[in-house]
């Protein structure tokens, strides 16, 4: 790619390219006018390397005569100052005197007769001093009058200046005896200390105990920006008159600056330095930045690093809310099943259908909703999301496998039942409060302020951050919010504005705009532009802080705004978006083919210093509004669409950073969006109820990333999958332990091995049931039938088949009403091989077969009554 581009410019400058002849396949490159005979390596080049490394060469000589001649210059610089300094004393300042010596000793006649003549004021003696230390004339001189004599010419015609000018004094740095030596300072020469180290005599240096204070607001802008606004007031309002922004995009900006990026590809790569920040964005916030320590020592594990940010009040309001929503509604209910069960009688006669009093009385009876219960209704979403069931959600309650697929063990934690009920009567604010008639978003608004709250307590911002939109998924056409975006991964939604690190993508500010049912105002305050001051003045405060350090935002040219960025700048916050199409005008579509790829032009605000516009061509035109940042020319790795292969484009260093910085919400939205979503585990016609999950999946997004960095700074890898086991085996008592201290740990910790742990309870106990000995004499213990000796009695050769043990804790459902129709009877002794180990019945009931349920078969198209009824309800 890079020798195309010169080649180009070769071709252009009249040099020439011949086939390749014979077996070679490198063409022959000549200069103009030169032949394949002439020097091969100076006049002709066989191959693209050997004229690369011919221009590389040249390259590399005519800079380093650049940094040459940039060295004799400065060595010579104070010379220069001292010979225009002493110029400057030889400027007459008589009306008298009417005739001055050029430095080529041609007179200058200023009589009236000349053609330049012009009227001139005596004027104090002028000191070698320089202009601060002597009166200005109050007419200026001509370019004549003001022609400079050489301090080495020493021609001057007697008296024409001998009032005010000792002639007897050839040297500039000579000092009178009237002077005094302390107003004078020396000049070095040969550049003897013009390394560029001024370590000796720094320019700009403070003392040790001198404090360097934040530049003020009113220094970022021009005056007569200022004046035309009216004050410093009317710029951090965010609002500018229409027709000065059309008057400072006419005249507003300087002269377009274009650089292209040969000069700079040429040269030896160097990596960017550390502290290029610094220096591209000055006063950049430099201090602790991350998760709180309060919020390092709660994530010691998954569970509580969720139940920082969804504090456990915050599960009781829901629960609390939710049962008043089921109490509420009963009469609605109760009409509603008696309505479906009247429709279903009259299809069906054999059914009957139940009175209201009677289906009231049944409804009734549902216990109310539990907090813990809610974290366990969450975690086993969050375990669906992880191995979805793609027939139905109640197939996770199915007790009997189908061929390759399971059967559900969702069993183990909550009833089928108990979790509908509190699916369906999920409930977050009072619908009887007057903001409900306001507030659209007034459904979640309880949980979206506590969200708030805990983000901004659990996470210090950065020096940088990304602000850009994110997307709750929502289909409803019930929601009211709901709005279309084409580049997110799930295009239907709620459009949240989020505030996230762009270097964890940890989410810092959540908005949702207050968004009133009769608005009709076409100004919306809570989008766009007014929508980043928002957040940025809740997170950091109206006023810029005492130090004077700054953040960078990074937003995309939805935001993008003249206004806000003068209004940032009064915040302190330096701003670097995408946008702003309308600087300079008629841009076409694709980039054009005259012009070279990493080519941009530059223009600098001739009202705010700070400010630039610049357009960058990569396959198309991008145009970048900024506050800061350098221009500086670098790197940036594209991919190709067609071929996937990356290449180095050459762009301003302000490009690298927004591609650099900019991803921290779309991070955060891959995270919630691609894999493990909430929202696609069940579906609801109300619509907030979805809301709330893509609410919890912001909160658990937000919790794993602040576990694991408590985990690596601990030394520890990184963990996943493990919420879900914590919010399932919440008990009661962990609840407690959690509500009352949170210092304690509030869940059980998952065992190395969760399958020992299911079978802690499970113990042999002996039958006592009796029967007469032989021949009567004595007793003996009763047997049954062992339940794995009858399934393997057709497979394996090992006699026995009854058994005096059984299990404590697995039971059959049979239609039997004793007691010992219900136990599993399982031999101790070791008679079966399975899994390449020999084992007792027990151990492969509970081990190998996981306590009955995957179990084998019958054999022979034969019933065993009591294994197809543990299927159909076994208690564990």
């Amino acid at each position: 790619m890079v020798f195309q581009a010169r080649w180009r410019e070769l071709k252009k400058a009249g040099w020439t390219s011949k086939l390749p002849t014979g077996l070679s396949v490198n063409f022959t490159y000549l200069k103009p006018g030169k032949a394949i005979k002439d020097v091969k390596g100076e006049d002709a080049f066989v191959g693209e390397e050997a004229l690369m490394k011919y221009l590389d060469k040249i390259d590399l000589n005519a800079l380093r005569a650049k940094k040459q001649a940039r060295r004799d210059g400065s060595a010579n610089a104070a010379r220069r100052r001292n010979a225009a300094k002493a110029a400057s004393i030889a400027i007459p300042d008589t009306a008298e005197s009417s005739r001055v010596h050029t430095p080529a000793g041609r007179l200058l006649d200023h009589s009236p007769d000349n053609s330049l003549t012009r009227q001139t004021q005596a004027s104090p003696p002028v000191s070698i001093l320089g202009p601060e230390s002597t009166p200005r004339p109050s007419v200026p001189q001509t370019p004549e009058a003001l022609q400079p004599v050489s301090p080495h010419d020493t021609t001057y015609s007697p008296g024409s200046n001998g009032d005010h000018f000792d002639s007897s004094i050839e040297d500039v740095n000579h000092v009178a005896a009237n002077d005094d030596p302390r107003e004078f300072a020396l000049l070095e020469s040969d550049a003897e200390n013009d390394d560029g180290d001024d370590k000796d005599q720094p320019g700009d240096t403070t003392d040790d105990g001198e404090v360097q204070l934040p530049v003020s607001p009113e220094m970022r802008f021009d005056d007569r920006l200022l004046s035309s606004l009216g004050g410093m007031e009317s710029v951090a309002s965010g609002i500018v008159p229409g027709n000065f922004l059309k008057e400072m995009g006419v005249n507003g900006w300087s002269e377009l600056a274009s650089h292209t990026p040969y000069d700079y590809l040429q040269e030896p790569y160097q990596p960017r330095s550390a502290g290029s920040m610094q220096e591209d964005y000055p006063h950049l916030y430099s201090g602790h930045s991350g998760p709180t320590s309060r919020a390092l020592a709660a994530a010691s594990t998954p569970s509580r690093a969720l139940f920082y940010f969804f504090q456990p009040q915050l599960w009781e309001d829901i629960a609390a809310e939710s049962t008043d929503y089921f109490l509420a509604s009963i009469d609605e209910r109760v009409e509603g099943q008696h309505a479906k069960q009247v429709a279903r009688e009259r299809k069906h006669r054999e059914y009957k259908a139940k009175s209201r009093e009677a289906i009231r009385k049944d409804v009734l009876k549902a216990p109310p909703i539990e907090a813990r219960e809610l974290c366990v209704f969450i975690g086993l979403l969050v375990a669906r999301s992880i191995v979805p069931n793609k027939e139905k959600l109640a197939n996770h309650w199915k007790t009997r496998e189908e061929g390759a697929i399971p059967h559900g063990c969702f069993d183990r934690f909550t009833t089928h039942d108990g979790f509908m009920h509190i699916s369906r009567n999920l409930h977050f604010s009072p619908n009887d409060d007057p903001a409900a008639k306001e507030d659209r978003a007034w459904k979640l608004r309880s949980v979206i302020d506590a969200l708030h709250e805990r983000f901004a307590a659990g996470f210090t911002p950065p020096a940088i951050i990304a602000f850009d939109e994110a997307m709750l998924s929502s289909h409803s056409t019930f929601n009211r919010l709901r709005v279309y975006i084409k580049d997110k991964s799930h295009k239907w939604g709620t459009k949240l504005i989020m505030l996230c690190c762009s270097t964890t993508a940890c989410c810092i500010r959540i908005l949702r705009k207050k968004e009133r049912a009769g608005q009709t105002s076409s100004t919306d305050l809570n989008s766009g532009p007014a929508a980043v001051a928002r957040n940025l003045q809740q997170v950091f405060g109206p006023t810029a802080p005492p130090t004077g350090q700054m953040r960078l935002v990074v937003m995309d040219r939805f935001y993008s705004s003249v206004p806000l960025s003068m209004q940032l700048l009064i915040m302190l916050i330096p701003k670097k978006k995408k946008g702003d199409k309308k600087k300079p005008p008629k841009i076409p579509k694709n980039r054009p083919k005259n012009i070279d790829r990493g080519t941009f032009i530059v223009a600098e605000s001739l009202h705010v210093p700070a400010m630039r516009v610049l357009r960058w061509w990569d396959t198309r035109a991008v145009h970048l509004l900024c506050t800061g940042g350098s221009v500086q020319p670098g790197l940036v790795v594209r991919r190709d669409v067609m071929s996937g292969e990356q290449h180095e484009v050459a762009c301003p260093r302000v490009v690298k950073d927004y591609q650099t910085y900019m991803g921290g919400v779309d991070v955060h939205d891959q995270l919630r969006l691609q894999r493990y979503l909430l929202q696609l585990c069940i579906m609801y016609k109300k619509y907030y109820k979805g809301l709330f999950l893509g609410l919890v999946d912001l909160a658990i997004i937000n919790a794993y990333i602040v576990f694991n960095a408590a985990r690596a700074a601990s030394g520890h890898p990184k963990m996943s999958h493990e919420l879900r086991l914590e919010l399932c085996q919440l008990r009661d008592k962990d609840w407690e332990i959690l509500s009352t201290n949170a210092s304690f740990q509030p869940t059980p910790s998952k065992e190395p091995n969760a399958r020992s742990a299911h079978r802690a309870g499970h113990k042999p106990l002996l039958n006592n049931e009796w029967r007469p000995g032989n021949n009567n004499q004595g007793r003996k213990r009763r047997t049954r039938v062992c339940k794995v000796c009858s399934l393997l009695k057709d497979t394996s050769s090992a006699r026995g088949g009854d058994s005096s043990t059984y299990c404590s804790t697995c039971t059959l459902q049979t239609m039997s009403k004793k007691s010992m129709a219900r136990r599993v009877f399982l031999c101790e002794k070791k008679r079966h091989t399975m899994k390449g180990e020999l084992r007792s019945c027990f151990d492969i009931w509970h081990k190998c077969w996981s306590n009955g349920a995957l179990a084998p078969a019958p054999q022979q198209g034969g019933r065993d009554r009591s294994v197809l009824g543990l299927r159909r309800g076994t208690k564990v």
